[in-house]
């Protein structure tokens, strides 16, 4: 802890001008020799220089996200086969497969909503898109269709103009 401390307050007294000396995260500094021990990287490999363990672990994360729409906490999946990671693999396919449906079902609920207070509102002659700003201004959306389409349950880029 002690060294920490040391390397912390150095890295502070050495910091770029555009950060503040009071932050522990530095950037931009060139470190010397005997400080590379200290230093952080952010090497990654491409796909294809990932063992097939470290390829299905990476597949299983993402999945599970898909499935439950939050990455995976307290799962241990250092000591698992690729014959594990194939059956959670099925499971998590199923999870996915149903959750999309749901969300489709969902959208298609958003949607009819939607269109029925657009229509709502529109009934003294105000036009489509003014009835939609007022919408977007209620939620904050700034402008930012695709917030809006979040916030609504709709669909994204269910505002986009066909050509």
């Amino acid at each position: 802890m002690k060294i920490l401390m040391q390397y912390t307050k150095k890295c502070m007294a050495t910091c770029s001008p555009k950060f503040d000396n009071k932050s522990i995260w530095v950037y931009n500094r060139i470190l010397d020799s005997k400080e590379k021990d200290y230093e952080m990287t952010t090497e990654f490999k491409s796909w294809e220089e990932l063992t097939q363990l470290e390829q299905a672990h990476a597949t299983y994360w993402d999945m599970y996200k898909d499935a439950y729409g939050v990455r995976p906490r307290g799962i241990d999946t250092s000591t698992w086969t690729l014959a594990e990671f194939e059956v959670e693999f099925v499971v998590l396919g199923q999870a996915i497969e149903a959750e999309e449906k749901v969300r489709k079902e969902a959208q298609a609920r958003a949607i009819v909503e939607f269109e029925s207070r657009v229509t709502n509102l529109m009934h003294n002659g105000t036009s489509r898109e003014r009835v939609i700003a007022w919408l977007m201004d209620a939620e904050s959306a700034n402008g930012d269709f695709e917030y809006f389409c979040y916030t609504q349950g709709l669909p994204y880029q269910y505002f986009r103009k066909v050509a």
